[in-house]
């Protein structure tokens, strides 16, 4: 009962005098608050929000640097694979070119051949030809003289 007593008379002095009493004591409360308020931007707040400011741009600066970096890499590896592609079609082309280049020359070679064989083959011919006219002229002649030779025979005896 005597907690209870207590209580009641602590409720009661609460009630009377209120929580918080207004009195001069509040302005010197406002001053501190604010003067600390003041010293805290001045020490804490304004340092950190710079150290935030130049973080926040020496990291967004490194992605403008990372960007363009990438951009110029990406160009460039479009140029190299234009390049690319232009150096083996212009080897596809010389390629073809130098084929039929050898084409020609390997055609050429081959008429100048047909064309030696041919003289060849017609100056052998021509030389056969006299050869058996030469030979039909000695058979001939000889063919008289052996028939010549077998009529006197016959004919003598």
């Amino acid at each position: 009962m005597l907690i209870i007593s207590e209580f009641s008379q602590v409720q009661s002095k609460l009630l009377v005098a209120g929580m918080v009493d207004v009195d001069k004591t509040i302005f010197v409360q406002l001053a501190i608050f604010l003067a600390l308020i003041v010293i805290l931007k001045l020490v804490l707040f304004d340092p950190f929000l710079k150290l935030e400011d130049t973080r926040e741009e020496a990291t967004s600066g490194a992605r403008k640097t990372a960007a363009k970096v990438r951009e110029q890499c990406e160009s460039m590896e479009q140029d190299i694979d234009q390049k690319i592609n232009d150096a083996r079609m212009q080897g596809t082309q010389l390629r073809e070119e130098l084929k039929a280049e050898g084409r020609k020359i390997a055609d050429k070679q081959v008429e100048d051949t047909r064309t030696k064989i041919d003289e060849s083959m017609e100056a052998e011919l021509l030389e056969l030809k006299a050869a058996e006219s030469g030979a039909r002229a000695v058979l001939s002649t000889e063919a008289r003289r052996l028939a010549d030779l077998a009529a006197d025979r016959i004919l003598q005896g």
